[in-house]
């Protein structure tokens, strides 16, 4: 819901202090769980790059 709702809010906070009530649980805990699922679901970040192929690019 945190998510769906973004742009309709000026900021992550004033979701979370709106939806909180809503699913009776504490704004901390929704916040908690919102950074958690971000976190879980983000893009995979590749390490640096290989010596070979920086050397292959040269």
């Amino acid at each position: 819901m945190v998510l769906e709702e973004e742009k309709n809010h000026p900021s992550r906070w004033s979701e979370v202090i709106m939806i909180a009530p809503k699913l009776d649980i504490h704004p901390d805990t929704l916040s908690k769980w919102t950074r958690l699922h971000e976190r879980a679901n983000a893009p995979a970040v590749s390490g640096p790059p290989d010596r070979e192929k920086i050397r292959s690019r040269n």
